[in-house]
């Protein structure tokens, strides 16, 4: 079985992220706002596996 991955968008990189969420920890709840953003690409799971 393979690993989840988190696509997320960083405000300090201003760019798009990919994380296992598996390596996840220290979560921490922000009050910035989230607002809904395009897919880094049409087939995620490929774009999960090529980067």
């Amino acid at each position: 079985m393979g690993h989840g991955y988190l696509l997320a968008y960083s405000l300090e990189a201003a760019d798009g992220r990919t994380f296992r969420v598996d390596r996840l920890s220290e979560a921490q709840m922000t009050d910035k706002p989230s607002y809904p953003r395009k897919p880094p690409a049409g087939d995620l799971h490929e774009y999960v596996t090529m980067h």
